[in-house]
């Protein structure tokens, strides 16, 4: 019987170590994955404010043009 007990025992100890071993395994990747979300969302983040300036300048570009005359347009031209 106590043989039987230190061979279940034995079991439940390596099938707790893999079962820790993975959870570290997972902590890591999900760590890793986390990283990579918070360097998406500054790229993200970048990528947007650079859209939104250049919508600045081209709604600038736009009031500009709108305003030119047809002298102006002449004296661009040549």
């Amino acid at each position: 019987m106590e043989k039987s007990l230190d061979l279940r025992k034995e079991i439940l100890d390596k099938s707790i170590k893999e079962a820790n071993f993975k959870k570290d395994q997972i902590a890591t990747i999900s760590h890793e994955q986390n990283e990579k979300i918070e360097a998406l969302k500054k790229l993200s983040d970048q990528i947007n404010n650079e859209k939104e300036e250049t919508e600045r300048e081209k709604e600038a570009a736009i009031k500009l043009a709108d305003r030119m005359t047809n002298k102006d347009i002449t004296e661009i031209n040549s």
